[in-house]
């Protein structure tokens, strides 16, 4: 029976050493994150670090698990034995299931919720929303400096402003196609609903500003050749054809032109803004506070 326990402490104890190591590993992963010697640059690295820590953690437990109920017998044996080595094996148990249920598995599952619906949201976000409004943004920016350019020339901005009607029609397609993919997104935590109720507005507001025919009054005396209410569309395309009529003074279409697009050019949605930052700065602090102390050098925007 000694003999058996004596056995038992020795597979036990080399079970304690080896629990000790597999929690070493990440010890040294966590001195050399607090160096800067390692540093997470893409989502695979991420991954990979925090399935490792897990696996270590695991490993470490079972172990440390295995160390304790070989070392434990010893406790009763006669003489007894193992009394050190025992406490030691306890310690290393509860030193590595603090790791894993304490450290590894939360932030895991942290980042994980980040990459698998967060993330995902905010790209969705990103593509449907802020690109289509900065580009339609843009565009119509290009088209109000065409027409501040040409207010010397009719001829010059009815030959040119074609082009740029052309692409604001591209946007306006894309606007419409955000408001689709994004009416249809799931938010994934109902804080982020501000952020899609405000692009679901900007986005509606821009392709109600090209599309609705009475979303522009007009103003005397431009209302004897457009009308009391027209489109954005409308309007850039019955500017051409006013430029090129002759029935207005020189400049006068591509001054209304400039004037409108302006209008909507400084028209701000500060609640879409903050909405947006918040989210980039979830991902951001969600990153850095569960992979601390690793420097994350992924860009969040």
């Amino acid at each position: 029976m000694t003999s058996n326990s004596s056995l038992m402490s020795r597979l036990g104890l080399g079970a304690a050493i080896l629990a000790l190591i597999a929690l070493l590993v990440p010890a040294v992963y966590l001195l050399l994150g607090a160096t800067g010697a390692v540093q997470m640059n893409s989502k695979s690295d991420i991954t990979s670090l925090l399935t490792g820590a897990v696996i270590v953690g695991i490993v470490a437990l079972a172990l440390a698990v295995v160390a304790t109920l070989l070392n434990l017998p010893g406790l009763f044996a006669d003489p007894r034995h193992s009394v050190g080595a025992l406490i030691g094996s306890a310690l290393l148990l509860l030193l590595s299931a603090g790791f894993l249920f304490g450290m590894a598995l939360p932030r895991a599952a942290a980042v994980q919720n980040l990459n698998d619906k967060v993330v995902p949201f905010a790209q969705v976000m990103r593509d449907n929303c802020k690109a289509p409004l900065n580009a339609a943004v843009e565009d119509l920016t290009t088209m109000r400096n065409f027409a501040d350019t040409t207010k010397a020339s009719d001829a010059g901005y009815a030959g040119g402003a074609g082009t740029y009607i052309g692409v604001l029609h591209k946007d306006d397609g894309n606007l419409a196609s955000g408001i689709a993919v994004i009416q249809q997104t799931d938010v994934p935590d109902s804080k982020y609903q501000t952020l899609k109720d405000e692009c679901l507005k900007s986005l509606v507001g821009m392709v109600n500003f090209l599309d609705n025919p009475t979303a522009i009054p007009i103003p005397a005396p431009y209302d004897a050749l457009l009308g009391k209410g027209i489109s954005g569309s409308g309007l850039l395309n019955a500017s051409v054809l006013a430029a090129a009529s002759g029935k207005l003074p020189p400049g006068t279409v591509q001054g209304l032109i400039s004037q409108t697009l302006t209008q909507v050019i400084n028209t701000k949605n500060p609640a879409l803004t903050k909405a947006g930052d918040d989210l980039t700065n979830d991902i951001k602090n969600g990153l850095n506070d569960n992979l601390s102390p690793f420097k994350v050098n992924i860009p969040v925007s």
